[in-house]
C-alpha cells in the first residue's frame, strides 16, 4: 500500500464532506497507516466503540499506542486509562501513571478530566509507593 504524504491527507480532509462513509473509513485508515497520529487516534476510537469497524479493544489499544508514542496527547490520556483499568492490556499501574504524565506534559486540559488526572497521578503514584514498600516488607 502507498503512503499518503501530509498534503495529500490534507488535501482529502478538505474534500472529506463528499466522501461516501466508505471512503471515509477507507481515508482514515490509510492515513493512520501513512503515521498520520490524529488518524491515528481517530481509528483507535472507532475501534474502541465499534463505530464503522467492528469493536475491537486490541486494535484500539494499537493505534491509541501508536499515537500516543509520536506525542498525541489525547491518546497518552486514552493510554493511562486502558492501563489503569486494563482495557486491551494488562492493568499496569506503572503504565499508566507513564501515559497520565506525558498527556499532562503534552498539553491535554480538558477541563473536566484535567483535575481527575490530576487526582488519578497523585492517587497512582500513591498506590506504586505502598505496593513497593508492601514488596520490601515481604522480602
Amino acid at each position: 500500500m502507498r503512503m499518503l504524504s501530509e498534503e495529500e491527507i490534507q488535501e482529502k480532509l478538505q474534500n472529506a464532506d463528499k466522501f461516501t462513509q466508505s471512503e471515509k473509513i477507507a481515508f482514515i485508515i490509510e492515513a493512520a497507516e501513512s503515521g498520520n497520529i490524529d488518524a491515528m487516534h481517530t481509528l483507535g476510537v472507532m475501534y474502541e466503540e465499534g463505530r464503522w469497524v467492528p469493536y475491537d479493544e486490541i486494535e484500539a489499544t494499537k493505534w491509541y499506542l501508536k499515537a500516543a508514542q509520536q506525542g498525541h496527547p489525547i491518546a497518552q490520556k486514552d493510554m493511562g486509562y486502558r492501563y489503569l483499568n486494563g482495557e486491551g492490556v494488562e492493568v499496569s499501574y506503572e503504565k499508566s501513571l507513564k501515559w497520565l504524565k506525558e498527556a499532562k506534559k503534552n498539553g491535554y486540559d480538558d477541563s473536566e478530566d484535567s483535575i481527575e488526572i490530576n487526582s488519578l497521578i497523585e492517587g497512582i503514584s500513591d498506590l506504586i509507593e505502598k505496593l513497593k514498600n508492601e514488596e520490601k516488607k515481604i522480602d
